[in-house]
């Protein structure tokens, strides 16, 4: 069963549905995920934090990310169309640094050569700010890493 409510100025008119699979996907395999470790719900995980039980899940759960990385360097590595660059987008202490290291070490483990590249040193202040420096990984057909500067002149 599916239940739609009205969204937006007008609370008279229900919108269309749009289904949205991968985002069920995820819902589903954290669903499942829940229940395998029997931590499924709040109260569940407060119960493991109230009895210092908090490590394990943790533990657990780092694990689970891990194993979902490598799946992802394991896609990168046999992929057909031999993938050259990977961007990882996401907002402001996401994680996302620190995602691409761990996927850097999983790739290195698949024999081939990244070098993640942080753009969190490119911060100026605001009056000085003209150029706005992104960095991109390419890996060549030789499994070498280069890398490109792209320099974004932005108007003020």
């Amino acid at each position: 069963m599916l239940i739609c409510y009205p969204t937006g100025p007008d609370y008279t008119v229900v919108p269309e549905f749009v289904d949205t699979p991968k985002l069920a996907k995820v819902y589903n395999e954290a669903e499942e995920y829940g229940k395998r470790i029997k931590c499924s719900t709040v109260a569940a995980l407060n119960k493991y934090i109230k009895d210092g039980n908090s490590r394990g899940i943790i533990q657990i759960s780092e694990a689970r990310h891990e194993k979902e990385i490598a799946k992802i360097a394991d896609e990168i590595s046999n992929s057909q169309h031999k993938i050259r660059l990977v961007l990882i987008a996401g907002p402001s202490s996401s994680g996302k640094t620190t995602f691409s290291q761990r996927l850097a070490v999983q790739m290195r483990l698949n024999g081939l050569e990244p070098m993640p590249i942080s753009l969190d040193n490119y911060f100026k202040e605001e009056k000085t700010r003209l150029v706005y420096p992104m960095a991109v990984m390419i890996l060549s057909v030789w499994k070498h890493w280069i890398w490109t500067s792209l320099m974004i002149i932005c108007k003020e």
